[in-house]
């Protein structure tokens, strides 16, 4: 999730870049971290949306709006917001969850 947003992120901005227009009197920097906040949503939703790339999502959309808000991001409140918003999503994806992880006689892995 990060490499696909840094990817955009640095992509756009070096094709923004490439125009004098825009870097002198635009926020390039931050269209380029809207840009990159767009396509990791969209990666989001192409992969299905499982526990850990919503984590990365949510991890990754806090310090691409700090980017656009201009504030620093702080990797621990980064990692807190997201296991807040993971954490407090329905019982039910968790308990999915823990009957793959925990469940030796369907998984098969004694073989």
């Amino acid at each position: 999730m990060a490499v696909v947003a840094g990817v955009v992120f640095f992509t756009v901005r070096a094709l923004l870049a490439l125009l004098p227009a825009l870097t002198t009197g635009f926020p390039i920097k931050k269209w380029s971290a809207a840009a990159a906040l767009a396509a990791a949503a969209f990666y989001l939703l192409l992969s299905g949306a499982e526990v850990a790339t919503q984590r990365s999502f949510f991890m990754t959309a806090v310090v691409l709006i700090a980017v656009m808000v201009d504030r620093r991001a702080v990797t621990f409140r980064t990692l807190a917001v997201a296991a807040m918003m993971v954490l407090t999503q329905p019982r039910k994806r968790w308990c999915t969850l823990a009957s793959r992880c925990h469940s030796p006689r369907r998984s098969g892995w004694w073989r």
